[in-house]
């Protein structure tokens, strides 16, 4: 069994190491994360082309994305095969160049 303060601990490494791997994605990226995409005759093709670490990498370079907190649990209303995603619940903010 995991108590609570061993869970605790438990997600703070992992977001620490989470965070190690995206600065080092980041590092790789850096300067030029937005190459090849921005820059290519279709950049929403070469977007969805694109693996997840380097769609990160550029989305990175371009905003900052947080979450809000929602309510937990299933929303009122909610069927079998819904999302549960709320785009209000998603702060964009984009980064001045």
């Amino acid at each position: 069994m995991i108590d609570a303060q061993q869970l605790t601990e438990g997600t703070k490494e992992v977001n620490l190491a989470l965070e190690a791997v995206r600065t080092k994605i980041s590092r790789i990226y850096d300067g030029s994360a937005l190459a090849g995409v921005v820059d290519a005759e279709d950049a929403g093709s070469a977007w969805l082309e694109a693996p997840l670490d380097r769609q990160r990498a550029v989305l990175d370079a371009l905003a900052t994305v947080t979450l809000l907190r929602g309510a937990q649990g299933r929303p009122a209303g909610w069927q079998p095969g819904q999302t549960y995603f709320r785009p209000e619940l998603v702060r964009i903010e984009w980064r001045q160049s």
